[in-house]
């Protein structure tokens, strides 16, 4: 049971560098879950791995959440979402190994799960949370991945679907009316870009945004979660 009324929005772009694109994003205002899973570049069928988990997560944490007391404490979230993470890499990397043009595909993952008053982060990859908290953008993830000694881009040294377990980082934040959370994709937020200023300006009924403004933003894939008491009905990106 949430306590805070949720409206959200996510939007996916090629971006700039790749010629398909990988990523994947899944919002469920009634789970109070929202994801975005970005596949591995370079990998065998990455945007296979991605829309797995986009489908198959929601469906592990329904069911999970079912079996919990109606007002579970923080800790018990945070191992409900850790499990159900579980059962999605084991079905990614058994596919993968069931199907031979899949061999070897993965991908990232960062997803948020509201329940009351609690925001449970997880997240395995370069894949992104900020929240967005009285005026001060603050990032809640730290990148799994390490610098490549030969490419400007690093290498991901944790994944879903590349191995049969898999452990995610999981953390819970105390949320309130006017927070936004967002999850993403791509580049880092810092406060010193224009689109913190435009992220400040933000309301259900008024996120739009063009795919350039969206590559600017992030290169990637955004989901928008605004939380709040007093929130409008959403217009959905176009």
């Amino acid at each position: 049971m949430n306590d805070l009324r949720i409206t959200s929005a996510g939007l996916t772009d090629i971006g700039n560098v790749r010629d398909h694109n990988e990523d994947a994003f899944a919002i469920n205002n009634d789970l109070g879950l929202f994801i975005v899973a970005d596949g591995v570049g370079g990998e065998q069928a990455g945007e296979i791995a991605s829309s797995l988990i986009a489908e198959s997560l929601p469906l592990f944490v329904k069911k999970t959440l079912q079996a919990l007391p109606p007002e579970p404490d923080e800790e018990e979230i945070a191992v409900a979402l850790g499990r159900c993470i579980q059962e999605t890499n084991r079905l990614v990397h058994e596919r993968s190994r069931a199907v031979p043009q899949w061999q070897g595909m993965a991908s990232t993952l960062v997803t948020c799960l509201v329940r009351g008053t609690t925001a449970c982060i997880a997240h395995i990859g370069d894949s992104k949370a900020y929240i967005l908290k009285r005026k001060a953008l603050k990032r809640l993830t730290t990148d799994h991945s390490l610098p490549h000694p030969c490419h400007f881009r690093n290498v991901i040294t944790r994944s879903i679907g590349s191995m049969e377990e898999v452990s995610a980082d999981i953390a819970c934040h105390t949320i309130e009316p006017g927070d936004k959370i967002l999850l993403c994709s791509g580049h880092h937020l810092t406060s010193k870009q224009v689109p913190v200023r435009l992220l400040l300006k933000l309301r259900p009924s008024s996120v739009l945004m063009s795919p350039n403004e969206l590559r600017r933003l992030s290169g990637g894939s955004l989901v928008f979660v605004f939380l709040g008491s007093h929130l409008t009905s959403l217009m959905p990106f176009p």
